[in-house]
């Protein structure tokens, strides 16, 4: 009886001591967790930033370009220095599994991947058609960082 009494208070503190191993287990995996969400949380804010970045270097070509600065050597240069850089960017970040989204005017809309900022009436086009992109969008892998922004027909 007292073998018993020995045994069951054994297999009671075992017991006891296996349902605090696995909230803790559960603790530690739910602290995983969060970690790793604030890091995809981080990492994707980095990337938004970087297609920022990528963003001022094509409104500066495109400055260059509508002032007539690329006429000239010096401007030829600038240009050229800008370009390479943001080549070099866009290529670090095509290496990280960033990439422009594929839309073009012509496309539907999809939803999942554009943001209509705006819509025109057009009868010779269908309802959703894409005849404008306001602003690229990017994926990294198969995250949706930031949506094209579009302008659609809407009759």
């Amino acid at each position: 009886m007292a073998d018993e009494k020995k045994n069951t208070a054994l297999f009671s503190a075992l017991d006891e001591k296996i349902t605090s191993l696995q909230k803790e287990r559960a603790e530690f995996k739910d602290a995983a967790r969060r970690l790793q969400e604030e890091k995809d949380s981080l990492v994707k804010e980095i990337l938004k930033d970087m297609i920022g970045v990528l963003d001022a270097f094509e409104r500066c070509s495109t400055v260059i370009e509508e002032k007539g600065w690329a006429a000239c050597e010096e401007g030829r240069r600038v240009q050229s220095r800008y370009s390479n850089v943001e080549k070099t960017l866009r290529r670090k970040l095509n290496d990280k599994g960033v990439f422009e989204i594929a839309l073009k005017v012509g496309d539907m809309v999809d939803d999942n991947l554009c943001s209509t900022c705006d819509t025109e009436p057009n009868s010779s086009m269908k309802d959703g058609t894409i005849i404008g992109i306001e602003k690229k969008g990017y994926m990294f892998k198969d995250i949706v960082l930031r949506p094209v922004e579009v302008v659609i027909v809407k009759n």
